[in-house]
This record gives C-alpha cells, sequence and structure tokens, in this order.
C-alpha cells in the first residue's frame, strides 16, 4: 500500500484533495494530514510515507522548504506541490528538489490521479530493482564467500600443485593470481592458520544441534573478524571452523581481543548448547602463502591440546610428540592382550575397568599431547574392532555404535571425557555382543518350547526334543533348565495341567476324555499329577470353578 500525506493550510482545498484522488483504484492509503509545515515535518518523520502532497505557501515551513528539511531524513519520499498561481522561480526550486509534479489550482481529478499513477509504477519499478540488486548482491556475495572457503580447503586436501602451479614462491604475482581466483583481498603482510572448535556435551550431539553450533560459530566469528585484519577466509568442516587470517602488527591485539569475544559469545549460549567450550587454536605466523598449509596443521594441533590444557580458551602451537610413540607407551601389550581378552570372554564390566587404566595412563603421561590423547582413544577403538572381527560379532548395530562412538570423540572438551565416552561405548558394545549370544543360546530352548506347547498330547521325551535341537540330553537338560527355571518334565507337566483346567470348563468332556487330550494314557496318573500341583482333585475343580 502507497502510504500519502497531504499538507495545506486551506481545509477545503485539503478535502477536495481527498475527494479527487481514486485511493482503492490507485492502491493508496492517507496516513494523515497537516495544516502547516511544522506539523507535516512532524508527521513525515513519524509515518515516513511514500508521498507528500503539499501547499506551496503555508504557515510554519513553506513547502519548497518543507521539502529541503524532510529530504534530509527522508530521502525517498516524493513530492507533489500544488500552488495557486504560476511562479517561475518557486517551480524552478522545486525541480532542483526533485518534486515529482508541480500542479496548479483549481486541481483537476484527471491530472493528480495520472501525476499518482505514474509514482505508484514509479514506486513498484523502483522497488523491483531494489529486489533485484539485493539478490545480485547476495548472489556476488555468497560466491565471494564460496571462493574464500574453496581457498582454505584446498589448502587442507594438501594439494600444492593444484594451489601453486610452477611457482618457485609466493611473491607479488602469486598474492595477486591468489586474490583474483578466490575473491580474496590479502596484501603482503603476515598470515596465520587458526580452528575454532565449539564443544558440546556428546550425549547431546545429533543432526541438528551440529548444523546449529556450526552455523553460530561461523556467524560469531565473521562478524567478530570483520574490520579486524586486512582479509580472512573461513571453512566449516565437521572438526570446527579453519580459517585464514592476513593481517600486520597494528592487528594483533585487536584480533585477540575478537577471538575472545567470540568465545565468550558462544558460551553464553548454554541454554541451547549443553555444556558448550569454545576452543581457539593458532597456528605460526608466517610471510609466505606457500607455508599457510603448515600454519593451519599447527592450529590443528593447538585445538586437539584443549584435552589437556583446557578449553574455552585461545591455544597456540605447542610441541607436540610423535603420535606413535605415544600409542605404543600408553597401550603396551599387556593392556592390548587384556582388552583383546575382554571382547573374547565377553566381559562388559572388565572391558570398561581396562578402558579406565588406559584413561589413568593417559593422565600419567609428562609427555602427552592433544593429539596423543585422540591417538590413544582410536587404538583402543581398532583394537576393540579387531577383537569384534575376530568373534564374528560386526553386525550392523556394532557398526553403527564404532562409527557414531569416533564422530562423538571429537566434541569432547577434555582427556576425562573422551575416555568417559570410550568407556560407556566400549562397555555397551560388549554387552550388545553379549545380549545377542543369550539370544543365539536361547534359541534352542524357545524352539522346543514351541514344540511343546504345540504337541503336549503326543508323547513328547527329554531324548526326542535333545535331538530336535541338536544337543546331547545331560547338556540340553541343563540349558532348559537354566532359560526357563523349570527341567525339561516340570516344564511338560505344567502345559498339560494348565491346558487340563482349560478343558474342565466343556461339561461334555469326562476327565478320562482330558486325561488323553493332554497326553495322559492312565486317568489315575492324571489325577494324581493334577492333584498335587493344583491341591485338588480334577472333578473338584471342575464343581469349583465352573
Amino acid at each position: 500500500m502507497f502510504r500519502v500525506i497531504i499538507a495545506d493550510d486551506e481545509p477545503k482545498v485539503l478535502l477536495l484533495i481527498k475527494n479527487l484522488i481514486q485511493w482503492d483504484e490507485l492502491g493508496l492509503e492517507l496516513v494523515a494530514t497537516a495544516s502547516d509545515g511544522l506539523s507535516a515535518l512532524d508527521l513525515i518523520n513519524a509515518e515516513r510515507p511514500d508521498v507528500v502532497i503539499t501547499d506551496i505557501r503555508m504557515p510554519g515551513y513553506d513547502g519548497i522548504e518543507l521539502i529541503d528539511r524532510a529530504k534530509q531524513t527522508n530521502p525517498e519520499t516524493d513530492f507533489i506541490i500544488v500552488s495557486g498561481y504560476r511562479h517561475f522561480e518557486y517551480a524552478q526550486k522545486a525541480i532542483r528538489f526533485g518534486v515529482e509534479d508541480y500542479l496548479l489550482k483549481p486541481l483537476k481529478a484527471v491530472e493528480i490521479n495520472q501525476t499518482l499513477r505514474k509514482m505508484v509504477q514509479k514506486y513498484a519499478e523502483r522497488e523491483a530493482t531494489k529486489q533485484r540488486d539485493a539478490v545480485y548482491s547476495e548472489r556476488a556475495r555468497d560466491d565471494a564467500k564460496r571462493h574464500r572457503e574453496d581457498f582454505v580447503a584446498r589448502l587442507l586436501a594438501d594439494d600444492d600443485a593444484a594451489l601453486f602451479p610452477h611457482e618457485a614462491g609466493a611473491d607479488g604475482s602469486t598474492l595477486e593470481r591468489i586474490n583474483r581466483e578466490f575473491d580474496l583481498g590479502f596484501v603482503p603482510d603476515l598470515f596465520q592458520g587458526l580452528v575454532v572448535k565449539a564443544d558440546v556435551h556428546y550425549a547431546s550431539i545429533n543432526a541438528n544441534v551440529r548444523r546449529l553450533l556450526a552455523e553460530k560459530t561461523q556467524a560469531a566469528l565473521t562478524g567478530a573478524l570483520a574490520g579486524k585484519a586486512h582479509a580472512h577466509a573461513l571453512h566449516a568442516t565437521p572438526r570446527g571452523i579453519y580459517g585464514v587470517i592476513n593481517f600486520g602488527d597494528a592487528h594483533l591485539k585487536p584480533l585477540r581481543r575478537a577471538l575472545l569475544a567470540v568465545i565468550d559469545k558462544l558460551q553464553a549460549q548454554g541454554e541451547l548448547f549443553d555444556r558448550i567450550k569454545v576452543t581457539v587454536g593458532l597456528g605460526r605466523t608466517t610471510p609466505d602463502l606457500r607455508t599457510l598449509r603448515n600454519s593451519l596443521r599447527d592450529a590443528e594441533t593447538a585445538v586437539a591440546d584443549r584435552l589437556l590444557l583446557g578449553a574455552g580458551r585461545i591455544i597456540e602451537k605447542l610441541p607436540d610428540p610423535d603420535v606413535g610413540d605415544v600409542v605404543t607407551r600408553v597401550l603396551n601389550p599387556g593392556l592390548r592382550q587384556r582388552l583383546l581378552a575382554c571382547v573374547e570372554i565377553v566381559d562388559a564390566g572388565e572391558t570398561c575397568r581396562v578402558i579406565g587404566e588406559v584413561g589413568d595412563r593417559v593422565a600419567n603421561d609428562g609427555a602427552m599431547s592433544g593429539r596423543g590423547v585422540l591417538a590413544v582413544a582410536d587404538e583402543c577403538l581398532q583394537i576393540l574392532r579387531f577383537a569384534l572381527k575376530s568373534q564374528n560379532a560386526v553386525d550392523e548395530p556394532i557398526e553403527a555404535m564404532l562409527a557414531d562412538t569416533e564422530d562423538k570423540l571429537g566434541f569432547c572438551a577434555s582427556r576425562a571425557e573422551v575416555f568417559e565416552l570410550l568407556g560407556e561405548r566400549a562397555g555397551a558394545l560388549v554387552e550388545h555382543v553379549a545380549a545377542r549370544r543369550r539370544r543365539e543360546s536361547n534359541r534352542p530352548v524357545r524352539e522346543v518350547q514351541r514344540y511343546i506347547q504345540a504337541n503336549y498330547a503326543a508323547p513328547v521325551s527329554l531324548e526326542s526334543v535333545s535331538q530336535r535341537a541338536g544337543f546331547n540330553p545331560t547338556y540340553f537338560s541343563v540349558l532348559f533348565k537354566k532359560e526357563t527355571g523349570l527341567n525339561f518334565l516340570e516344564y511338560l507337566t505344567d502345559v498339560r495341567i494348565r491346558e487340563a483346567k482349560r478343558l474342565l470348563a466343556d461339561p461334555a468332556k469326562t476327565i478320562a476324555d482330558i486325561a488323553a487330550d493332554v497326553g495322559y494314557g492312565d486317568v489315575k496318573h492324571f489325577s494324581r499329577v493334577f492333584t498335587r500341583l493344583t491341591g485338588i482333585h480334577p472333578s473338584k475343580y471342575r464343581k469349583l470353578y465352573y
């Protein structure tokens, strides 16, 4: 809706203008009227109309002065001047101020509506242009963002030949090409890799939390770095936000304050993310683009050290011991063998205890690094995977649990949390195997139970059902009682007597008929068994209950 204000010190003229305009047809709305220039300016500033129809002469401010002052605060508001006489000087001033039209009294409906129709059309075209420009600007920003992300992604891909083809060094021509190719604004100065890692408690991680966490981390970092360096480029990965900063000595303090602000801003969102901790890892500074990849890897290593130094801070690259040596030192042959044995004997409790011992050895290792903690945890998972495969125990749930554990280890914010998660999952893996084996060992018993319930009237013996199950009678008798709580004969008798109780409800059946129906050829023997188990003779049971 096109919003209109009318300003004229003559009430009759105001009413005339209101009556001449085709409001509904043109899609116009009258939001206010004014009888002097001062109140008209106040209304314009308050209502911000699309068009003002004003007299050239009014108390307070005349039409020209009103336009001048209004345009200073509302440059997009358009004006139509209404004048009672022809005056070249006023007309020229009005044109200079950009009025849409200069109408002479007496006003004609055709003139004013034609002018307003043209203004509405112009307004619609202007809005369409704005929308197109906004779309093009957004696309341009998105394209530039994608190009910058691609630069960081290619640094992480370890492909020097693709990023710096045939270039012996990162001279001015290299910088110019990189800027042009990836829409960057790098200048010859210092470069540094960084990684921002936001951790939440592993129990609350899901796809939506992961997406929202990445979006908020990148938005906070983008906003904080604006104007704090020559240029920067960011790339979101499942492991965190990776970035490159181009800066000078004068940027050092503002940059550090900006990164600390990112940490504070994200950690303040505890209502969204369970126990969120944010760490910034920084690599070594370099003036050479070709060594930026090393700085990014340094930043990645620094972020891993949060597991030992504590999350929620900025960490710079520390000396990093060889990960292979750390794993060999912590996971000695004895611990490896015990972990394998836990799976072999399917002991979930002992599995958790061994993982706890590994965690203690990591905690007491004076040369441990963050990458070392993760390497030891990963090696424990590989040992478990090997042991499970050796036992032919790897199924889809096991694979899913292993993959989920590997993923969620990346969201742990401390060494203790890493081994808490690992202990939980290792115990759950072994317990899953134990439950599956119980189901497998119980399957023959359940099959025999179903067979007895369908064939209780026929001659059924322990030998015959053991043969069906594929076991010798002695072993199957033990297995059967362990699963059901009854030995074979007790279970068969219980099934027969329960069916006899049901049949006693039929008065047409004699006790002898019922005994035969449930597998007893001797009615006296049936009666003795029934009385022993129920405390009452079959005939009395019938009278009492039916």
